[in-house]
């Protein structure tokens, strides 16, 4: 009989689970949004102070989870020389997941990267990007351009959570990020070991020459750029980037747990997927075969796009100084080959499009355009259904307070490694009892409490595997459960009391 009640707990949990992670994938609520919220100043790569800010965008009429609202990070695009929190597409795809319950931060990060000194010049720009202005001093600016933005989407995180006014949950956190946001979102979630950095490309580095005077009207001084207001005012040296989480906000609490990553057409510059986090934050990732920007595979960035410029009627010659990347299929090559050699990787799901036309054929029907998304309503969808499946119920929370009508029980750590030991604190009496059930209804542990106590430690070795365990906890005449989540990481770090 017990046993069967058991089960059925076992079965509310996860059904429950998926009730609430429903919330997340259907578009139900109406939004507003606060707009121009300043989250930090920092110098940009000309040794500008920039003032940086995030819009808010978040439902109303919603539930709001006891212990807050899922906030996800959602960051543009534009080569890292340009885009905004404000562009159209962005504030359309921001909105739509503030409809399905999260509050959604559409980031503005630091932009700009050193044009080369030498006279490159090519006429390509119906191809939908200024040619002249990918031409770098040397490929690190590049990198250079995506560790400043992985830096400050740490620091609006940081910033976000610490208002209390906005009632966000931490241990709930997720981003995406499109094209150059997309390689930011991805180095936010997944860029946590120092060792991850490319030797060498973040530290102090030779000052640059001065980029070449027929990139300052198109490029440095650009309207949809702003990289600086001229050549001569670009302060040309190139220092110590600093640590990996930047310098915004030190002061803010700084444990926070992303549950996901979703990537629409960037990339990553190398395997950045090893993780000293307890759960690896799960990849969607979307790529359309035909980009000619951010390649699906590893090869340079713009190849698809140099090809086009280098060919009939432009004849330009390449663009310098590109670096390669890992595009979606790339990425999954990555992660496939930490699996394969018994290392942690993410869990993914890989969506490609069907869309193969070369440049000649996107150029005459902009519908075909590779460097997009195809499916806007498919694609959104089900990353949505992906993260929804990723959001962890308040019982599980970094505090570990249980959602019971029992508040003074916590357990520690939560989620848990099969190395460690569960603490469960409560103020046992003599004759408490405490199981443990595995998702079969088994009962794998059974304890009595023999004296009274503020705590008591269920053993590494009750747990045999890693998955969801239900704990049942007599005390006090009532039964009280909650689920312990046992993996094959380490802790993660508990919730900062807001």
């Amino acid at each position: 009989m017990f046993k069967l009640s058991i089960s059925a707990l076992i079965l509310f949990c996860l059904v429950g689970q998926n009730l609430y992670a429903q919330m997340y994938v259907d578009k139900q609520f109406d939004v507003e949004t606060e707009y121009d919220i300043e989250y930090g100043v920092s110098t940009d790569f000309a040794g500008n102070e920039r003032t940086l800010k995030v819009n808010l965008i978040q439902p109303i009429g919603d539930s709001v989870p006891e212990c807050g609202r899922p906030l996800l990070l959602l960051i543009h695009g534009g080569a890292f020389l340009a885009g905004s929190k404000d562009d159209a597409g962005i504030q359309r795809l921001g909105e739509d997941f503030a409809k399905r319950g999260y509050a959604v931060a559409t980031l503005n990060y630091r932009l700009g990267q050193f044009q080369t000194n030498q006279t490159i010049h090519c006429n390509a720009s119906n191809l939908g990007l200024q040619w002249d202005c990918l031409n770098m001093t040397d490929s690190s600016e590049w990198y250079r351009a995506w560790y400043r933005g992985v830096q400050d989407a740490k620091g609006a995180i940081r910033y976000l959570l610490s208002q209390a006014q906005y009632n966000l949950d931490n241990s709930n956190v997720f981003t995406i990020g499109e094209s150059a946001g997309g390689f930011v979102a991805l180095g936010l979630g997944y860029l946590d070991e120092a060792n991850e950095v490319l030797p060498g490309l973040t530290s102090a580095m030779p000052d640059v020459l001065p980029p070449n005077p027929i990139y300052e009207s198109p490029c440095i001084q650009h309207p949809d750029f702003m990289l600086d207001t001229s050549i001569a005012s670009m302060d040309l040296s190139r220092p110590d980037l600093g640590g990996i989480d930047g310098e915004l906000n030190p002061a803010q609490p700084g444990n926070y747990l992303i549950r996901a990553v979703g990537n629409l057409y960037g990339a990553v510059f190398n395997d950045i997927f090893g993780s000293s986090q307890p759960l690896i934050p799960g990849l969607f990732t979307y790529h359309q075969p035909a980009d000619l920007i951010v390649p699906i595979g590893h090869q340079r960035l713009f190849a698809g796009y140099n090809y086009c410029a280098t060919q009939f009627p432009f004849n330009c010659a390449n663009i310098i100084n590109r670096p390669y990347a890992y595009g979606s299929n790339g990425m999954v090559d990555l992660i496939e080959n930490r699996k394969s050699n018994g290392l942690p990787a993410p869990e993914y799901e890989k969506y490609i499009s069907t869309n193969n036309a070369n440049c000649a054929q996107q150029v005459l029907d902009p519908n075909l355009t590779g460097h997009a998304i195809h499916n806007y309503e498919d694609v959104t969808h089900r990353m949505a259904v992906f993260f929804a499946n990723k959001y962890d119920l308040c019982a599980i929370v970094s505090d570990n307070t249980i959602a019971s009508k029992n508040k003074a029980l916590k357990i520690s750590p939560n989620p848990v490694s099969l190395s460690e030991n569960v603490k469960i604190h409560l103020p046992f009496k003599k004759g408490d009892q405490v199981e443990v059930y595995d998702l079969n209804g088994k009962m794998i542990h059974s304890a009595s409490i023999s004296q009274a106590s503020n705590s008591t430690l269920l053993a590494a070795a009750i747990f045999k595997n890693k998955g969801m365990y239900l704990l049942r906890v007599q005390h006090d005449g009532e039964n009280i459960f909650v689920r312990i989540v046992v993996t094959t990481k380490k802790s993660r770090p508990e919730r900062p009391s807001r």
